[in-house]
């Protein structure tokens, strides 16, 4: 079974936790705070292309967690969810520094997808902003409604089809010793 790990970066309060935990637990939750430790995980068993995969979602926070912290965790990620909130310029604005954030950490340009959460709020950044923004990134641009669920399974099914077709993606991993069929988080 192929194995990825997603790292997911934003501005605080731009639905990454939301997100992961509307992919992982199909779960969401107004009222949900990230923990004093900045970094979490969950994982889940996804299908692409006929195959299962297990895919990691690691959360990075750009402002809070140590520099040391952070680029660990962006150098085990295989592939980047940079999201922003489509009702905040300010968020909209940082995406370029995650960007370089994660290129410098990293060493190259891994597979990555813009992600514009919250498309149930009103639009403060347009489509076709955001759209030249991932294109100048050389990347695509999904819109996500974590609240709604909408387009949350396809970002992170998209995400693991880019890192199986990138050659020099993981190697697939023998997970024989795991619970068949369950998600894990790790807090």
């Amino acid at each position: 079974m192929d194995s990825f790990t997603v790292a997911i970066l934003g501005a605080y309060g731009v639905g990454k936790t939301a997100l992961a935990l509307r992919f992982a637990l199909n779960s969401h939750n107004d009222v949900y705070s990230p923990p004093y430790a900045n970094i979490e995980e969950f994982c889940t068993k996804v299908m692409v292309a006929g195959r299962r995969c297990e895919v990691h979602i690691i959360q990075i926070w750009g402002d809070d967690t140590s520099a040391r912290m952070r680029d660990l965790s962006i150098q085990r990620a295989h592939g980047f969810l940079l999201v922003y909130s489509i009702s905040s310029r300010a968020t909209f604005n940082q995406l370029e520094g995650f960007r370089q954030m994660v290129v410098r950490a990293k060493g190259s340009i891994p597979p990555m997808i813009v992600v514009g959460n919250k498309l149930d709020e009103e639009r403060e950044i347009t489509v076709e902003e955001a759209g030249e923004l991932a294109a100048r990134f050389g990347c695509p641009l999904v819109e996500t409604s974590a609240l709604t669920a909408e387009n949350v399974n396809r970002v992170f099914v998209d995400l693991a089809r880019m890192l199986r077709s990138t050659a020099g993606g993981p190697e697939p991993v023998d997970r024989k010793n795991k619970h068949k069929g369950t998600s894990c988080v790790i807090v």
